[in-house]
């Protein structure tokens, strides 16, 4: 499983409630991981910024060079990764919910 196939099994739109929480299970994993990635490059950012601003003579120019390095540019993919694991964990809660709705709300006649 991957977010690919998560996104693609959304778009079906007949979600299981194993597949919604298997969903949920791996976006969650998923979700802590690159939160740890983005974390650290977090932690390692003002040393290396600082480094940076000694080379140039602004602020907003050491801003700049950090966005477009290659620890700036993961810290930008990591940040749009985390928002599109959010929305489909979001999501995934909801149709569970929906499912779990209505599997209690079925007439028992067993």
């Amino acid at each position: 499983m991957n977010i690919t196939e998560i996104e693609q099994l959304m778009q079906r739109g007949n979600v299981t409630p194993d597949e919604a929480v298997n969903s949920l299970v791996y976006l969650t994993g998923l979700y802590s991981y690159l939160s740890a990635q983005l974390t650290d490059l977090e932690a390692a950012r003002p040393g290396i910024w600082l480094k940076m601003r000694d080379d140039t003579t602004t602020d907003k120019r050491a801003d700049i060079i950090w966005d477009a390095g290659e620890m700036g540019q993961k810290m930008t993919r990591l940040k749009g990764e985390l928002k599109r694991v959010d929305a489909l964990i979001k999501t995934l809660k909801i149709v569970r919910r929906h499912l779990s709705d209505e599997w209690n709300n079925t007439p028992n006649y067993g």
